[in-house]
């Protein structure tokens, strides 16, 4: 009977619909930070989605934290495996999409049905909160969306950092979007830039209003 009841957990752990995605970056890649200087062992990439309907932006910066879910999570790692390697500027992870769309790393992380379809975006950050000591990059890819769970499909999705094309904060494969730099190296796979105030975008906007005003006149 014992034997039985170990044959029919078994079989349902194996039955149980998943999807596999590897994310990760290239060895020796170049993961810089606002000054050019490569990332260290401080930094964190989550790669996760938003709420339904928000579009993250540089104006909206503040309540990312709060409409984000992870999915997964790569966290500093001393030998090359599952997590992010500094020494050879290298983050890899394996997440899975396991039934209900949960995600294979919750716990820890918080539970979050990511829906198949949603986009998926990657956050590397040294610290969440707002202010001029954090530093962020919010990257993504036209093709990063979630898979369904699917039992039949064991060929796993691969995320590679050289396909984000979408950079909403920071940079990714030489191109940059919003955020503050203070090197701008020509070429590079991923930049973090400063996150300032919620305030200070909003007086940069008033004064590039103003100054259009004057241009006018």
């Amino acid at each position: 009977m014992k034997k039985l009841l170990c044959l029919v957990f078994a079989l349902i752990a194996v039955s149980a619909p998943a999807r596999t995605i590897s994310w990760r970056s290239g060895i020796g890649d170049d993961l810089l930070n606002s000054s050019g200087l490569l990332l260290d062992d401080s930094f964190t990439f989550e790669l996760g989605a938003f709420d339904a309907g928000f579009t993250p932006d540089a104006t909206n910066y503040g309540d990312w934290s709060s409409r984000w879910h992870a999915f997964g999570q790569a966290t500093y790692e001393p030998l090359l495996g599952n997590g992010w390697e500094p020494g050879l500027q290298y983050f890899t992870k394996d997440t899975t999409v396991i039934g209900g769309q949960l995600s294979s790393e919750s716990p820890p992380l918080a539970s979050y049905a990511f829906t198949a379809g949603t986009q998926a975006w990657l956050w590397v950050y040294d610290s969440k909160v707002v202010a001029p000591t954090s530093e962020w990059a919010l990257v993504g890819g036209s093709t990063w969306t979630f898979p369904a769970s699917d039992l039949l499909n064991l060929t796993p999705v691969v995320w590679e950092l050289n396909s984000a094309d979408r950079t909403v904060w920071g940079g990714a494969n030489d191109l940059r979007g919003d955020g503050t730099f203070s090197a701008t190296p020509a070429a590079f796979d991923l930049q973090t830039a400063v996150v300032p105030e919620p305030g200070s975008l909003v007086l940069l906007g008033v004064a590039g209003w103003l100054a259009g005003m004057r241009r006018r006149r």
